[in-house]
């Protein structure tokens, strides 16, 4: 049995676009898109072959340092693309994941607000707040939801979407 190329280049396409094979459902109702993966893959694949070359070479020590600060980029990247996360929750609430993977359950009627930066969006919830970067993919029903309750505060100057 021959192994369709179409059929693994689409798979490989759901799997980079952030969708499951099994149900093509996204992973999470907000996510970083898998290009952030790769990158981070990257960063510290160049990072760690770069350091390596450079210490048996005995290069530039200013050199050595910039692999180093590269593999730690790539860490972080790689962080950020596994665990910063939202699931909507059955009970009218959310599960919030930083990138350190650090998990806070808050309720959408605890939003107090929202602040847009040119590359974030930061929700202030309860006692808390949540980070959203510019890139993350956000579902429909994760976007509607958090506008309805910035519209029940008074206003839709800042929405999410």
């Amino acid at each position: 049995m021959k192994l369709k190329p179409y059929v693994v280049r689409i798979r490989t396409g759901k799997i980079y676009a952030g969708t499951t094979l099994v149900d093509d459902k996204p992973r999470a109702d907000m996510f970083l898109p898998a290009w952030m993966f790769t990158v981070g893959l990257l960063c510290l694949m160049f990072g760690m072959i770069m350091g390596i070359v450079l210490v048996v070479l005995q290069i530039s020590v200013i050199l050595i340092v910039l692999a180093t600060v590269l593999v730690l980029l790539g860490v972080a990247a790689l962080l950020c693309w596994k665990n910063q996360t939202i699931y909507m929750l059955p009970n009218d609430s959310f599960e919030y994941s930083t990138f350190l993977g650090n998990k806070t359950i808050y309720r959408f009627s605890e939003i107090k607000g929202i602040k847009r930066g040119s590359d974030s969006t930061t929700l202030f919830v309860g006692e808390g707040k949540v980070h959203i970067e510019s890139i993350a993919i956000v579902s429909d029903r994760l976007a509607e939801r958090i506008n309805k309750q910035l519209e029940e505060l008074g206003g839709n100057e800042g929405e999410l979407g």
